[in-house]
This record gives structure tokens, C-alpha cells and sequence, in this order.
């Protein structure tokens, strides 16, 4: 939301040379003044609808949000400062928690600037904050269709079906910024992404954007989902290699992950790679010793807790 206010702010800027400045803490000082002698919080008769609106932006600024709505909402009153007021409001609305309110007060600019994007913008972030994904699906297709080359709105709308399960449609999206061409510099959120989504969709495709993820620097979690990823895809040698960085660098430690669980998901990989594999017993047993429940490791496990080998140890008898 921070980027967004960006043009809607410009004229009516706080000032920045020094004269300004004191030109400005002075109008401060003077309405302070008038509300303390007057004992009221009504808006002095001498303040424009710019300065209200300046004082208003300095309030936001300082994230006292309720006296920046005071001042924009005097501000509003005045056709000249209305519209970057009520964004105003809106942003405050947001920052606050109330998104269907802030919705509203975007809704209200759009009728007056249909398309006007970095509303539109704002709007698909208070649908997205307030639960309402349907709503922001909509308002990003809208987005993206006043902004065809604008690869981060794309990016936001990919990765917003992702996050409601449209897993093939975010796919399309991402491939559509593919073909806009190479960033200037790779984009590392880009690439998580389309690993994530196709990890999701069970595509192959998502180890090698795993990988060329981790290339730039490998994040533990990143690192524990390509590891997941790599069981799935059926590479279990891979796979139990990676937990077993995991536990000896105590990656599992940056992951709020238990130490018991890796050594089961070791064991688990271990054991798929190879049914009679001693090492992949050791692990699951292991994993009882950390305090990992039976229950647990017969579910994890599935079919592979029948074998006689892991039978031993849950017996008790490694």
C-alpha cells in the first residue's frame, strides 16, 4: 500500500526546503493554538483545504491516523484535494484493519477515474486483506488488462490465484511474464513462485526452478520445501541427502522444524529409495527417541511401517 500513494500525493507534497519547513511547523503551531484557546476540534476558518490536506499527510506520516483523518476529511470538502484525500482515507482505513471500509473509499475515487490503476491497485489489496478473493481476481484482471506490460501487477495476479488454488490459471499468468522477457536482474520472487506453482500442478519443471532459486541463496525453508518437493518428483536418495544436511547443518532449527520429524522424513525417503535399507530404520528409529509418536510415524510412513525392518524398531527390537 506504501508504494501506491506515491502520484496521488505529489501536489500536494509536504514541503522540503527549509523555509518551507518552518513555514509549515508554524501552520502546526497556529492550529494547534486555535483548537487549545477554542476548545474545539472543529477546523479553524483560517486553514485551506491544502493545508488541511498537508496536515494531514504529516499526521499519516507520523501514523497518528486518527487526526490524519480529521484533516483529510477536511480536506475532501474542497474539489482541488478530494480525490488524494479520500485515497488517503482509504490508505488509513487499510492500515487499520478496516478493508471493507478502505474498498469503499477506492470504490468512491473509481467512480470518478474508472481506470485509474493505482487505485485499482489499492482496491485488489484491501479485497485481498479482507478475504474477498473473487472480488480481487476481478479487479486485478481489470489491472491487467489497462496495464498489459506491467510485470509486477501480472505477478501479483499469478500469485494471488496461487494462493486460492487456481494453480493452472496462475501457471498461464506466469507464463505470460515469461514472455514479456528477461528482468534486468533475475527476479528471485518470479522463480519461487513458478516452483511453487508448479510443485503444486506435480510438474516436473518445479525442481530445476527450485534449484535455480537456491543457486542465488539457499533459504531454509526454500531449502526443506525443495526437499519435499524432490520426494514427491520420486527422487528419494536426493531427497534423504538434503534432510541429512538438514540435521547435521541444524537447518531444522531455522524452520521450526523438530529435529525427530526430519529424521523421520530421512527414514521415510531412505526406506522408499531402498525397502531394506538399515540407515532408513536407523533414522525412524531415531525419530522415536526424539519424541515423534507412533501414531505419527505409522501415518507418515504409510505401507512402508509394515515393512519387517521398520517393524523391529517399532517394536522396539532395531
Amino acid at each position: 500500500m506504501r508504494q501506491a500513494g506515491t502520484r496521488a500525493t505529489q501536489k500536494y507534497a509536504l514541503p522540503h526546503k527549509e523555509k518551507g519547513c518552518l513555514l509549515f511547523y508554524s501552520m502546526i503551531a497556529s492550529v494547534s493554538l486555535f483548537i487549545l484557546v477554542n476548545g474545539c476540534t472543529s477546523v479553524p476558518p483560517s486553514v485551506s483545504a491544502e493545508d488541511s490536506y498537508s496536515l494531514g499527510v504529516f499526521y499519516f506520516e507520523k501514523k497518528n491516523y486518527p487526526e490524519a483523518a480529521r484533516w483529510f476529511s477536511y480536506a475532501r470538502r474542497d474539489e482541488k484535494t478530494m480525490a488524494a484525500a479520500v485515497y488517503y482515507l482509504g490508505r488509513i482505513a487499510f492500515e487499520q484493519g478496516r478493508y471493507d471500509e478502505a474498498a469503499q473509499f477506492f470504490k468512491e475515487l473509481l467512480n470518478r477515474d474508472s481506470d485509474n490503476t493505482m487505485v485499482l491497485q489499492a482496491l485488489a489489496f484491501s479485497y485481498l486483506k479482507g478475504g474477498r478473493y473473487q472480488e480481487a481476481i476481478q479487479t486485478y484482471q481489470r489491472i491487467i488488462t489497462l496495464l498489459p506490460a506491467h510485470r509486477e501487477s501480472f505477478y501479483n495476479y499469478a500469485l494471488l490465484l496461487y494462493t486460492t488454488g487456481s494453480y493452472e490459471a496462475a501457471r498461464q499468468v506466469m507464463l505470460t511474464i515469461s514472455e514479456m522477457g528477461e528482468p534486468s536482474s533475475p527476479n528471485r520472487n518470479e522463480i519461487l513462485l513458478r516452483a511453487r506453482i508448479e510443485r503444486a500442478l506435480q510438474h516436473p519443471e518445479a525442481l530445476e526452478f527450485y534449484q535455480n532459486y537456491l543457486a542465488a541463496s539457499e533459504e531454509p525453508r526454500v531449502l526443506f520445501e525443495f526437499a519435499s518437493c524432490l520426494t514427491e518428483q520420486q527422487f528419494y536418495g536426493r531427497a534423504a541427502e538434503l534432510y541429512n544436511r538438514i540435521i547435521k547443518e541444524k537447518i531444522y532449527e531455522k524452520i521450526g522444524e523438530s529435529l525427530g520429524n526430519i529424521y523421520l522424513l530421512q527414514g521415510k525417503n531412505l526406506l522408499l529409495a531402498d525397502s531394506a535399507s538399515q540407515e532408513g530404520a536407523l533414522a525412524i528409529q531415531k525419530a522415536l527417541q526424539e519424541g515423534i509418536p507412533l501414531s505419527t510415524i505409522q501415518e507418515t510412513l504409510g505401507p512402508l511401517s509394515r515393512l519387517p525392518i521398520v517393524q523391529k524398531v517399532l517394536q522396539g527390537n532395531p
